[in-house]
């Protein structure tokens, strides 16, 4: 091997080692990216409008039974803005990625709750006979409500997974970062080991001084 070539093997080797460590952190990097963005772009914005539905629900109901107690019709009124908080958060969750059949279920649940409490205490309120509707208000309830706290759950797991696969990756970046180093000092070592002796071979025997 020409002297020239044994020169050039000492930079090459290390340009070799930190490409590959370039890559690899590249890699873990770009992964990281995309769990944060997921994160940001999908899991928290489904986790808000969950619990928006959940917040909507509790108010309707409270306001249902104020408004029962009390006998006051007008009170009524106040349940449109948290029908309509309501469906804004389905139709936000619907645009979420993957989340359209979730927000198609707590969507249908929701509003079969909201028609049944609100007609059972109307009629509660101008002294008709309710009927069927305060067994259906109190079915609808227990049907949205087990999809809530199940979805909550989810939403909260996939949280809870974007985080710590986040984390992850920046300590596998971390430490790619220090064992490429750790790799290129050391191959640059015993490249420079190689040549030395090689280059000394070549030249017959080391030198005293």
């Amino acid at each position: 091997m020409k002297f020239r070539t044994k020169i050039w093997m000492l930079p090459a080797s290390a340009a070799a080692v930190f490409i590959v460590g370039v890559a690899v952190s590249f890699m873990v990097g770009n992964r990281t990216s995309e769990v944060l963005k997921h994160l940001r772009d999908v899991d928290n914005p489904h986790m808000a409008h969950v619990q928006t539905v959940d917040l909507s629900a509790e108010q309707l109901r409270l306001t249902l039974q104020t408004a029962a107690a009390e006998g006051d019709p007008e009170k009524l009124k106040e349940t449109d803005a948290m029908v309509k908080a309501a469906r804004d958060a389905v139709a936000g969750m619907a645009q979420l990625e993957n989340k359209q059949a979730i927000a198609k279920e707590l969507g249908s649940a929701f509003d079969a709750y909201q028609a049944a409490s609100i007609g059972a205490t109307r009629a509660l309120l101008t002294g008709q006979p309710p009927g069927e509707q305060v067994a259906q208000m109190q079915s609808t309830l227990r049907t949205l409500q087990g999809l809530l706290e199940r979805h909550k759950k989810e939403a909260k797991a996939a949280i809870d997974t974007a985080q710590a696969n986040a984390t992850n990756g920046v300590t596998t970046n971390l430490w790619v970062t220090v064992i490429t180093g750790v790799v290129v000092l050391g191959v640059l070592g015993v490249a420079s080991a190689s040549i030395v002796s090689s280059v000394w071979k070549d030249l017959g025997e080391e030198p005293d001084v």
